[in-house]
């Protein structure tokens, strides 16, 4: 992937690129938030990782003066922080991919900005890839929480095969370590139109497809930001963009359509079952 970035996407002021070389790169794009608390949440459970080699790399994406602030001032309070950005918003992939271009380790961690993760997550999942070679990358399992507490679980099977990437993404994306060569030759994330909102699921599946491989940890290294009463609420069209999508992945991966089919739709079928009824199936799958 080419180094050079506009000059907009720079380190902001005072953040001066420094020769460290971590262990880890997370890597971070924030555009607003809800509930600003949460920005310095996420980043502290970063800054605080038992793991302390690494670099927080965060892509300022067009957010509002009063976030900016924040993140500067966050950003202020410890050197591995690195602040890059635009005044415009891009887009989670196109920050993804702008961070990655700034990152010098070896091993490239997600983070989202509303997720907290526990103190081990990191040296537990960079001690999985150094004994276990044969894996590109590896997530872990979560604990559900919103802004009035944990409500729930999140699993993912140890081991993806095909028919686990069918239903729905096999990994928690802010839960994903991967080894930055792997994510370098994939050409990063994609930033086209039919991956917007999905970027994660459809990288996955691009590896996949590639011959790769990637793990889950069956143990809760991270809150995962849920509000239950918007649980897996979507509108029309995102769900016919993920339609497309797993058509086009599909095919790519030579799915019969006999068997593949039914999984296309299935975006799409989510739409006819009433919002109450759906959130309820979603809580009882997840609840404590």
């Amino acid at each position: 992937m080419s180094s050079n970035l506009p000059q907009s996407e720079g380190p902001m002021a005072g953040q001066d690129k420094t020769d460290r070389h971590p262990e880890v790169s997370v890597l971070m794009g924030i555009h607003n938030e809800r509930y600003p608390g949460a920005i310095r949440r996420a980043v502290d459970s970063i800054l605080g990782q038992s793991l302390s080699d690494l670099e927080l790399i965060i892509y300022d994406d067009g957010s509002d003066p009063a976030i900016s602030d924040l993140i500067g001032t966050l950003a202020g309070s410890d050197s591995r922080i690195q602040i890059i950005g635009a005044t415009q918003q891009q887009g989670l992939a196109h920050s993804l991919n702008a961070c990655l271009k700034h990152a010098s380790a070896p091993f490239i961690a997600r983070m989202d900005a509303d997720d907290v993760a526990l103190p081990d997550r990191l040296a537990r999942e960079l001690s999985y890839l150094r004994t276990h070679p044969e894996t590109a990358w590896v997530g872990c399992n979560a604990r559900i929480y919103d802004q009035n507490g944990e409500w729930g679980h999140a699993s993912r099977p140890a081991e993806p095969a095909l028919r686990n990437y069918l239903r729905y993404s096999p990994f928690i994306h802010p839960t994903v370590m991967i080894r930055r060569k792997v994510l370098e030759q994939a050409g990063g994330y994609d930033t086209g139109e039919r991956s917007a909102l999905l970027e994660d699921y459809e990288l996955f599946l691009r590896l996949y497809r590639n011959g790769l491989r990637g793990d889950n940890l069956q143990e809760e290294l991270l809150l995962y930001y849920t509000d239950r009463t918007h649980y897996h609420t979507r509108g029309l069209r995102q769900r016919v963009k993920e339609m497309k999508l797993r058509s086009a992945c599909y095919r790519e991966l030579k799915i019969r359509l006999s068997i593949g089919w039914l999984y296309v739709i299935r975006p799409l079928a989510g739409a006819l079952i009433p919002g109450r009824l759906l959130r309820r199936i979603k809580s009882a799958r997840h609840q404590l």
